[in-house]
């Protein structure tokens, strides 16, 4: 799913006020430093062209690099809802896991109150293929939990709160993802 992923800004790459809303809201801490290598890694891999020996790419057409300018604008602005997602998704993972002292025991401490199974969001990682399948079921079925966790207050993660079109999106792309 490497067409959701926020981009980072290109040297006097000129964005609206959607994009950046976006890389705000991603922020630098969304990453970890080994998934950071492994992207950078692979967009080096795919920007020169080098690809390893056990790599078979025979068939395989890149279909961005296919679309002209304005194909390319439109396909980018119709998935801008679907990057906004996954990113809140992605940031609610990371900041709950990191967060020992205060968010963590407070998703626990939420999920005791609602009588469901005291899990963790799981991380959506790139060199897992089906992660982002397996985080977005999970936020599906603990929905209420989410709900509730980020509309607090005192949690101070109200900007990650999921709206009703955004929920439909996390049930359309489940339905996508299902292998």
């Amino acid at each position: 799913i490497k067409q959701f992923d926020v981009q980072k800004k290109a040297t006097g790459e000129v964005s609206n006020e959607e994009d950046e809303d976006i890389r705000e809201l991603a922020g630098d801490s969304a990453y970890d430093s080994e998934e950071h290598q492994t992207r950078e890694g692979l967009l080096e891999e795919s920007l020169t062209g080098e690809v390893g020996a056990d790599d078979d790419v025979t068939g395989w057409i890149d279909e961005m690099a296919a679309l002209s300018a304005v194909d390319r604008a439109v396909l980018q602005e119709s998935i801008r809802p679907v990057k906004k997602l996954l990113v809140k998704v992605q940031k609610l993972a990371f900041k709950t896991i990191n967060s020992t002292t205060l968010l963590l025991p407070a998703w626990q401490t939420l999920l005791e109150e609602l009588d469901m199974d005291s899990r963790i969001i799981p991380r959506d990682v790139t060199t897992r293929w089906n992660s982002t399948y397996d985080m977005l079921i999970f936020i599906l079925e603990y929905r209420k939990a989410v709900d509730k966790f980020t509309s607090d207050r005192k949690n101070d993660i109200r900007e990650l709160e999921i709206s009703e079109e955004e929920w439909k999106i996390v049930e359309q792309l489940t339905d996508v993802l299902m292998v």
